[in-house]
């Protein structure tokens, strides 16, 4: 108040004005005052807010018109997530569909007046929908089923009544149901290993999976697009309760990528990371035969509970096919794999810093020295028989089974009891390792002269020594008359 009567001296053209505004302001400020104290009066409370509460708002959509928006919407028809059905009910349309054409179809559909304010008020605060479908590798039976009912519900519309596609259509839904439920089995076991995993310090739980291959040398040259490069393997181990990640990182002269090289990594792994309190683990792995669902997997894990005992359980988790995105895949979702790089142990370092939230990436760059002849000594001393079985966990504990197995335990306790007495013999026979390095093939190595001209030459000498068919480079250097083309 002293503030307008200062105002009010100092402006004398307009001091008529200025009081009349005064007058209203007080007016107000009393009228205010009275409501409140009325309010609290009646009901000892003061006043709730009635803005916007009125109902002479002559612009505001009906209820008809809001559901009428609502049902166009949810008339599109869309996928869930792949991989996440329970974790997001986001409905994916077609990328080719948008808001502005959705509404475009109202308009034409309906003419109602609705604007494109109100339209997309209502499609982004009443659904969770995103535009193009997320999915790169989806499952093969998911989308044979996705296709059968396609065709069905053609046929069903020229004939609704026809009880044979009626019954095809049931079998398909059920085959579906079943398949889904399968799948995400796995999803639900892996949550519950890794609740576990977070409150028990005996245990973990454990996902592991090879990545998207890396080459060298990796150039934005034309050049790149028509000649071999030399490909780099890594191995990624997540632990899912402190979500620790190791990566094991090798080229192809170190190493393949077959069963006995995922042996030796998760022995690595096992005995170099995984603290010795530790006496529980689930394996989380794709069902990939040549890598992990095989024998020499399988009787690795036997040999590190009933040989080494150096575990009381191990269990082993397979999903259904096409469904088994993992956080291995996070994981090497976040790898800058357009960097440019010229030698492997760049490609070490840009996975070691892709990772800048929590822990880094841990990096083992692995030798020739890591690798071991698992197949060879496993089948020698296998602790089982050869016979077809379903796995699912191997158990150590008093009156423990290997549960799915065909053959007789006594069998297997005889075998196990042959293959304790030749520990001796099982610290020598692994302590072997290759005495070459695998050899890139002929054609590959010319095409890596050629592009390691588009690296600087420092790096030249070690594309010129790499093994190559057990042909020297000056060999075949004469062979092809110096030619650098294939």
């Amino acid at each position: 108040m002293e503030h307008m009567e200062t105002q009010l001296t100092k402006d004398p053209t307009n001091q008529e004005l200025q009081k009349k505004i005064l007058d209203i302001r007080k007016e107000i400020e009393i009228r205010m005052v009275g409501e409140i104290r009325g309010a609290q009066i009646r009901s000892g409370f003061p006043p709730k807010d009635r803005r916007g509460k009125h109902f002479n708002r002559p612009h505001r959509v009906s209820d008809e018109r809001h559901e009428r928006i609502r049902s166009q919407i949810s008339s599109f028809r869309g996928r869930l997530s792949h991989y996440s059905r329970h974790k997001s009910r986001k409905l994916y349309l077609p990328a080719e569909l948008n808001i502005m054409k959705m509404f475009a179809l109202y308009e034409q559909q309906y003419g109602d007046g609705v604007s494109y304010d109100t339209y997309r008020q209502i499609f982004n605060g009443d659904f969770n929908i995103s535009f193009g479908y997320p999915r790169t590798d989806t499952c093969a039976i998911c989308d044979e089923f996705f296709a059968g009912l396609t065709n069905i519900n053609k046929e069903l519309d020229a004939s609704p009544e026809d009880a044979n596609l009626l019954r095809q259509k049931a079998e398909i839904v059920a085959h579906r149901e079943l398949h889904q439920r399968k799948s995400e089995t796995f999803y639900e076991r892996k949550r519950n290993a890794k609740v576990k995993a977070k409150r028990l310090e005996t245990m973990r739980a454990v996902a592991f999976d090879f990545q998207k291959e890396l080459y060298c040398p990796s150039k934005t040259s034309n050049d790149v697009y028509y000649k071999r490069q030399l490909s780099d393997h890594s191995f990624n181990v997540h632990d899912l309760g402190s979500d620790y990640v190791d990566f094991y990182c090798y080229d192809e002269t170190i190493g393949k990528k077959g069963s006995d090289a995922v042996a030796s990594m998760l022995s690595k792994y096992v005995m170099e990371v995984v603290p010795e309190t530790v006496k529980e683990i689930e394996f989380f792995c794709d069902s990939c035969c040549g890598q992990n669902k095989n024998y020499t997997i399988f009787r690795f894990f036997y040999f590190l509970v009933h040989c080494r005992n150096r575990f009381d359980k191990i269990k082993v988790m397979f999903p259904e096919r096409g469904h088994s995105y993992m956080e291995c895949d996070r994981d090497f979702s976040i790898v800058n794999t357009k960097s440019e790089v010229e030698l492997p142990q760049e490609w070490f370092r840009v996975i070691r810093e892709a990772r800048k939230s929590l822990s880094p990436y841990a990096v083992y760059e692995m030798g020739l020295c890591d690798f071991k002849d698992f197949t060879g000594f496993l089948k020698l001393r296998h602790p089982f028989p050869n016979s077809t079985f379903f796995f699912s966990a191997l158990d150590s504990g008093p009156g423990s089974t290997l549960s799915g197995f065909e053959k007789d335990l006594a069998e297997t306790k005889q075998s196990l009891a042959e293959t304790k007495q030749s520990l001796s013999e099982t610290k020598q026979i692994l302590s072997e390792t290759k005495q070459s390095l695998s050899e890139t093939k002929k054609a590959k190595y010319k095409d890596l002269q050629v592009l390691k001209k588009f690296c600087s030459p420092t790096t030249h000498q070690y594309y010129e020594q790499l093994p190559h068919d057990g042909c020297t480079p000056d060999a075949l250097h004469e062979k092809s008359g110096g030619s650098d083309t294939d």
